[in-house]
């Protein structure tokens, strides 16, 4: 079965557009556009977790990769939060990584586990919370009340995730 023309081109230009959005954090980290992949990220028959597949080329390059988890046809799979990703390059990756069996095209992939890929980069809402997160300062610790000193009231804001403390610096970080 083959892909009609229109729809590789289609893929390639969106390629390019993923590569157009990372291009200043992967110029940042001083890496080549050619070492982003986007890729799908699934549950293999048989698993539990997340993987991706990895073919041989992709894996033999002796570099570490980027990795967007996109839909098969190259189009972001959160278009509001979306998260650059590195995997590490591994030497090992032959013997460590379990294989696919090979396809019709008798091409095999490498299993790689979601949970070894490193967060770089989030976009969107989460990169905003996070940041607003990172950025927030507790109070002065002269005039803030001790950790044995937690009333109920603020212990239920924070397990339930409400503003519902009488300190307003509580319900700005459980607000994010």
């Amino acid at each position: 079965m083959s892909i009609p023309t229109n729809d590789v081109e289609e893929k390639k230009k969106r390629l390019e557009e993923l590569r157009v959005f990372h291009a200043s954090t992967l110029e940042q980290l001083g890496v080549h556009p050619s070492s982003f992949i986007p890729k799908l990220s699934y549950v293999p028959p048989g698993k539990t977790d997340l993987y991706i597949g990895m073919f041989p080329s992709e894996m033999s390059k002796k570099l570490d990769l980027y990795i967007e988890f996109t839909h098969k046809e190259n189009l972001p799979l959160d278009q509001e939060n979306r998260t650059l990703y590195k995997l590490k390059y591994n030497p090992f990756f032959n013997e460590e990584y379990e294989k696919t069996e090979p396809n019709a095209a008798g091409n095999i992939r490498y299993l790689i586990p979601v949970s070894e890929l490193i967060v770089v980069k989030k976009y969107g809402e989460e990169a905003k919370k996070e940041e607003t997160a990172a950025t927030f300062e507790l109070p002065d610790t002269e005039t803030d009340l001790p950790f044995n000193q937690m009333t109920i009231r603020d212990f239920a804001a924070i397990m339930l995730k409400k503003e519902v403390s009488h300190k307003a610096w509580l319900n700005k970080i459980i607000k994010g």
